[in-house]
Protein backbone atom coordinates (compact mmCIF):
# COMPACT_ATOMS: atom_id res chain seq x y z
CA UNK A 1 0.00 0.00 0.00
CA UNK A 2 1.35 3.43 -0.68
CA UNK A 3 0.00 6.92 0.43
CA UNK A 4 1.19 10.15 1.84
CA UNK A 5 2.64 10.48 4.84
CA UNK A 6 2.70 13.40 7.25
CA UNK A 7 5.21 15.20 5.64
CA UNK A 8 3.74 14.33 1.86
CA UNK A 9 5.50 12.06 0.84
CA UNK A 10 4.80 9.34 -0.59
CA UNK A 11 5.40 6.32 1.68
CA UNK A 12 5.13 2.13 1.06
CA UNK A 13 3.97 0.64 4.05
CA UNK A 14 4.63 -3.35 4.61
CA UNK A 15 2.70 -5.57 8.29
CA UNK A 16 3.77 -8.70 8.56
CA UNK A 17 2.00 -10.22 11.46
CA UNK A 18 2.07 -14.07 13.54
CA UNK A 19 -0.25 -15.63 16.04
CA UNK A 20 2.25 -16.18 18.40
CA UNK A 21 2.23 -15.31 21.99
CA UNK A 22 3.28 -11.99 21.62
CA UNK A 23 6.44 -9.85 22.76
CA UNK A 24 5.98 -9.12 26.89
CA UNK A 25 5.40 -5.42 27.44
CA UNK A 26 8.59 -5.84 29.89
CA UNK A 27 10.89 -6.60 26.78
CA UNK A 28 9.57 -4.16 23.98
CA UNK A 29 12.02 -1.38 24.70
CA UNK A 30 14.84 -3.93 24.22
CA UNK A 31 13.98 -6.06 20.90
CA UNK A 32 16.10 -3.94 18.32
CA UNK A 33 18.72 -4.26 20.84
CA UNK A 34 21.97 -6.26 19.31
CA UNK A 35 22.51 -9.26 21.08
CA UNK A 36 19.31 -9.07 22.76
CA UNK A 37 17.57 -12.54 22.36
CA UNK A 38 14.61 -14.51 23.92
CA UNK A 39 15.84 -18.06 22.24
CA UNK A 40 18.47 -19.25 24.71
CA UNK A 41 20.78 -20.65 22.36
CA UNK A 42 18.94 -20.71 18.96
CA UNK A 43 18.87 -16.81 18.78
CA UNK A 44 21.44 -14.70 17.80
CA UNK A 45 19.74 -11.72 18.70
CA UNK A 46 20.43 -9.52 15.43
CA UNK A 47 17.99 -10.40 13.63
CA UNK A 48 15.38 -7.33 14.38
CA UNK A 49 18.76 -5.19 14.84
CA UNK A 50 19.93 -6.00 11.44
CA UNK A 51 16.53 -5.17 9.86
CA UNK A 52 15.71 -1.94 11.94
CA UNK A 53 19.61 -0.47 10.58
CA UNK A 54 18.51 -1.64 7.24
CA UNK A 55 14.93 -0.01 7.14
CA UNK A 56 16.32 3.18 8.73
CA UNK A 57 19.20 3.64 6.09
CA UNK A 58 17.16 3.71 3.24
CA UNK A 59 14.87 5.99 5.13
CA UNK A 60 12.09 3.55 6.71
CA UNK A 61 10.51 3.90 10.05
CA UNK A 62 10.67 0.06 11.67
CA UNK A 63 7.19 -0.68 14.02
CA UNK A 64 5.95 -3.66 16.31
CA UNK A 65 2.51 -3.94 17.64
CA UNK A 66 1.10 -6.22 20.00
CA UNK A 67 -2.14 -8.05 19.35
CA UNK A 68 -3.54 -6.17 16.24
CA UNK A 69 -6.84 -6.62 14.47
CA UNK A 70 -7.98 -9.11 16.52
CA UNK A 71 -5.35 -11.65 17.14
CA UNK A 72 -2.65 -12.71 19.42
CA UNK A 73 0.79 -12.10 18.69
CA UNK A 74 2.65 -9.80 16.65
CA UNK A 75 2.74 -7.36 13.86
CA UNK A 76 5.44 -6.00 12.43
CA UNK A 77 5.56 -2.92 9.86
CA UNK A 78 7.40 -0.71 7.84
CA UNK A 79 6.87 2.57 6.18
CA UNK A 80 9.43 3.60 3.16
CA UNK A 81 9.65 6.50 1.47
CA UNK A 82 8.87 5.83 -2.72
CA UNK A 83 11.71 7.14 -4.98
CA UNK A 84 12.08 6.16 -8.20
CA UNK A 85 16.32 6.71 -7.53
CA UNK A 86 16.34 4.31 -4.99
CA UNK A 87 13.60 1.74 -6.07
CA UNK A 88 15.97 -0.92 -6.63
CA UNK A 89 17.51 -0.75 -3.12
CA UNK A 90 14.13 -1.04 -1.10
CA UNK A 91 12.84 -3.58 -3.55
CA UNK A 92 15.75 -5.81 -2.45
CA UNK A 93 15.46 -4.73 0.83
CA UNK A 94 12.03 -5.70 1.46
CA UNK A 95 13.15 -9.47 -0.28
CA UNK A 96 15.62 -9.51 2.22
CA UNK A 97 13.07 -8.54 5.52
CA UNK A 98 11.11 -10.81 4.24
Amino acid sequence: MAEPSVSGQKRSYITMADDGPGILETITDRIYDPLFTTKKEKGTGLGLAISKASVEKHQGNPNAQQHTAGRSGTAFGISLPLSARHHGLRAGLIRFIV
